[in-house]
């Protein structure tokens, strides 16, 4: 029996060809065909290059170039040998970010550096930061354990203080929160070589510490139906808004191109035309403008970083989150476009025409006396 080796592209490749099959079955005219293989094209390669990427890349126990959603999203800075405290981060530059659901991280030796990022393991800082929901307000306390100086931070206020070089050390305070959404700062820097620590864990008073897991409490899909609703309420309206601006961008953008003599030609109907040629040239436009509106939805949400399928719980590589998002709005924007169209058209449609102004009387000619009727009147 023969094995044959699997490769990662396996499966993509076996999607393209189920696709461009089913377009060849399909009766589209050549640039229909065209649009659609370009947008799977860059698609497909947005998945794959995700996939290989996530395939190759080794997570450092701080974190991971891979995002991640309700994470605590981290900044690497570089420091100067010798420091003792914690720098002002605004007066330098991230070489990198990283993601982590959980500091967790117990007393170890660190010498792996950040794959992807830089290989630093010593003399360096992170600045993590995000975002967890409190279902029952009270006071908590937290517990944070670091080598070396750490600072935690709960909607801008300093909460603990450990700063400094020290071996693994913890400290631990309390604070009193109210139900909803907080920021979460935990800033955190790495002197010499080579042992790390960073833990951070959270308890409700009187209950037992368990480690902070802000992914664990955004999750959407919980008992309160109040709060499902809401939330489900804030995506849709989001999800509208965004495809309504992707519409009328796309719309802006045709109107600008409806100066261009090839798109004229070719992308609006004649009142000449006959029924084919209308057809077809519709059809022509509708496809463009879905690509067009593609290619805005995709750049657009991979450029902010927005994967709207995050906020349900989906668990997706943070550029195939980012690409399906654009192809969703996208997609919302083309109904859109349609309902502008009919309502426009029917707008037209009811508009009376503009009645002609009638004129009516009588009107009078007196014919001109001609010349031989003037001889007649003299000689007489």
């Amino acid at each position: 029996m023969v094995y044959k080796e699997f490769s990662l592209l396996d499966p993509y490749q076996i999607v393209v060809n189920r696709m461009l099959l089913m377009l060849r079955a399909i009766k589209l005219n050549g640039f229909t065909r065209l649009a659609l293989t370009i947008a799977m094209t860059i698609v497909m390669l947005g998945l794959i290059g995700t996939s290989i990427g996530a395939a190759q890349e080794k997570e450092s126990v701080l974190g991971s170039k891979r995002k991640i959603p309700f994470s605590l999203r981290g900044d690497i800075y570089f420091l100067e040998r010798n420091t003792s405290r914690l720098p002002d981060f605004s007066q330098l530059k991230s070489v990198g970010t990283i993601y982590v659901e959980e500091l967790n991280i117990t007393p170890r030796s660190f010498q792996q550096g950040f794959p992807g990022v830089t290989g630093r393991y010593e003399w360096f800082a992170i600045a993590y930061k995000g975002t967890f929901r409190i279902k029952e307000p009270g006071h908590y306390n937290f517990r944070l354990t670091s080598d070396d100086g750490a600072l935690l931070f709960i909607d801008g206020d300093k909460v603990i203080d450990n700063d400094g070089l020290h071996p693994p050390r913890r400290r631990e305070n309390s604070v009193k929160l109210r139900k909803g959404l907080h920021k979460v700062r935990v800033q955190y820097f790495q002197g010499p070589a080579t042992e790390i620590a960073l833990v951070l864990e959270m308890a409700k008073v009187g209950q037992d510490y368990a480690i902070f897991k802000p992914k664990e409490m955004m999750q959407t899909l919980n008992n309160n139906w109040l709060e499902v609703l809401m939330d489900t309420t804030t995506l849709i309206a989001t999800f509208v808004l965004l495809a309504f601006m992707v519409e009328r961008l796309t719309n802006g953008i045709a109107v600008v191109l409806g100066y261009w003599g090839w798109w004229r030609t070719r992308m609006e109907v004649s009142l000449t035309a006959d029924l084919d040629t209308k057809s077809r040239i519709d059809r022509n436009r509708r496809v463009f403008l879905f690509v067009l509106s593609a290619v805005l939805a995709v750049t657009g949400s991979v450029f902010m970083e927005l994967s709207l399928l995050s906020q349900l719980g989906v668990e997706l590589p943070a550029l195939a989150g980012e690409v399906v998002t654009g192809l969703l709005v996208a997609s919302g924007a083309d109904p859109i476009r349609e309902f502008v169209n009919i309502r426009r058209q029917r707008d037209q449609e009811t508009t009376p025409p503009s009645t002609p102004i009638q004129v009516t009387g009588t009107l009078v000619v007196h014919n001109a006396p001609s010349a031989d009727s003037h001889k007649d009147k003299e000689e007489g």
